[in-house]
């Protein structure tokens, strides 16, 4: 099986198209960037489940444990570096206007620059891979105050409900900070409730 950055350089596709929407983020982002997903899911499904089961075998991970499954994603997505060998994962959006890339178009920054985008950009290219390899995956839309939203990230569910169990679900959010640091799985910043909403992927 090809490596899975063998396979982020098959599969990229130079950017043709790209969303954009002006800033402020409307509420309406997280639907559009569900839309993306979903879409991207259905035009290149195959490819993602090659890139993602690459991944799991890259990690050696079995099939059936869904925790480590989410485990290798984060880490290969963390640890992802551009062909100098530099991480630099985040790129903002030019100022004033939103945008958010496909599935395809985020590989060839990833091959060609090690650039992933911003929140919007890893919540699409996780998104797309995380379904692929079934695991139910919720789109989060927080603020961290009454005058709007500010930041996407994902949630996965790391254990199926069960009869007697209600499921379990990690955050994920492998977006850095400025400095390029990011924080572990699991790790979700106190957002003021109200102003966080979930849309299923």
């Amino acid at each position: 099986m090809p490596s899975p950055r063998e396979l982020v350089g098959e599969f990229a596709e130079k950017p043709d198209f790209i969303e954009f929407w002006d800033r402020p983020i409307p509420q309406d982002t997280a639907e559009r960037i569900v839309k993306i997903v979903r879409g991207d899911k259905a035009k290149y499904g195959s490819q993602a489940s090659e890139l993602a089961y690459s991944i799991l075998t890259q990690y050696g991970v079995e099939q059936r444990n869904r925790l480590k499954k989410i485990m290798a994603l984060y880490e290969w997505i963390t640890t992802f570096t551009g062909p100098d060998g530099c991480n630099r994962h985040f790129q903002n959006d030019i100022d004033g206007v939103e945008k958010v890339s496909h599935f395809p178009q985020i590989l060839y920054t990833m091959k060609h620059y090690g650039v992933i985008g911003d929140c919007d950009d890893h919540c699409v290219l996780m998104g797309v891979l995380a379904t692929s390899l079934g695991i139910p995956t919720i789109l989060i839309l927080a603020g961290r105050s009454p005058q709007g939203f500010s930041h996407v990230y994902l949630k996965l569910e790391s254990r199926p409900a069960t009869p007697k169990l209600p499921g379990e679900w990690i955050s994920f959010d492998p977006t850095p900070d400025a400095n390029g640091n990011h924080q572990p799985l699991g790790w979700e910043f106190p957002w003021n409730r109200p102003h966080y909403k979930e849309y299923d992927l």
